[in-house]
């Protein structure tokens, strides 16, 4: 099985996800969207991952009008598709949903509470309907495409959408390792103990999110590897 693994951002690759998808060999083919064009396809599944620079940003970014050429004909051809915060956005506009500033900026680990749709969806079920907690890194926010399925949220905004059966956009950073948190949290704007304190947190729960993301990656995979056969 092969996934095509869009990356918008050379230090926001797939972490720990690509160490779940090598543990049962499955190929992520790395596009490093702002490098080359799109790699021919088909693929099984795609992953979409996040960046600092902000949906809206084509002009500055002109390589995102091809990320979002790409997310919109995996959802036409029903690709199993999962877009990880700026890729969640993306996958967000091109379904007809909202993006823009969120209410206020989320950083750091945070409690997602997951909506009752979540039990019974594939990525979430797992999980059993309990609130977890995620890193968070954006100043933007999506909202679920209409006739999309909202599955999670913070007191600030949307945390997970699916639309149809085999697309999710989450806000959150589940795929992310320690050292790429770290390299975040040393970028973000924070005050000096705040910042060694979302290190040492982010350290404890080292061992809490390879766990989330391996059942959660896992779970997608299940999904792509369902559909193929």
């Amino acid at each position: 099985m092969k996934l095509l693994t869009i990356v918008n951002q050379k230090d926001a690759g797939p972490g720990l996800f690509a160490d779940e998808a090598a543990a049962r060999g499955v190929a992520l083919e790395q596009w490093v969207a702002s490098e080359a064009p799109p790699p021919p396809g088909p693929w099984d599944g795609m992953l979409v991952l996040g960046g600092a620079m902000q949906v809206d940003q084509t002009d500055e970014h002109p390589w995102l009008r091809d990320v979002l050429r790409v997310c919109e004909r995996a959802l036409e051809d029903g690709t199993p598709t999962l877009g990880v915060c700026l890729g969640g956005q993306q996958l967000a506009l091109v379904a007809g949903g909202e993006v823009g500033p969120a209410p206020e900026r989320e950083q750091g680990w945070k409690e997602i509470v997951l909506r009752p749709d979540a039990r019974t969806d594939p990525l979430f079920e797992p999980f059993g309907g309990e609130p977890v907690v995620t890193f968070q890194g954006h100043s933007y926010a999506f909202t679920t495409p209409p006739g999309g399925v909202t599955l999670a949220h913070t007191d600030v905004c949307e945390q997970a959408f699916r639309v149809g059966d085999a697309a999710w956009g989450i806000q959150f950073h589940p795929e992310a390792t320690v050292p790429i948190l770290e390299a975040w949290i040393a970028e973000m704007k924070l005050e000096a103990p705040t910042r060694s304190e979302l290190i040492a947190e982010t350290r404890r729960r080292a061992e809490y999110a390879r766990t989330f993301a391996g059942t959660f990656f896992g779970a997608f995979l299940d999904v792509a590897e369902a559909r193929r056969a």
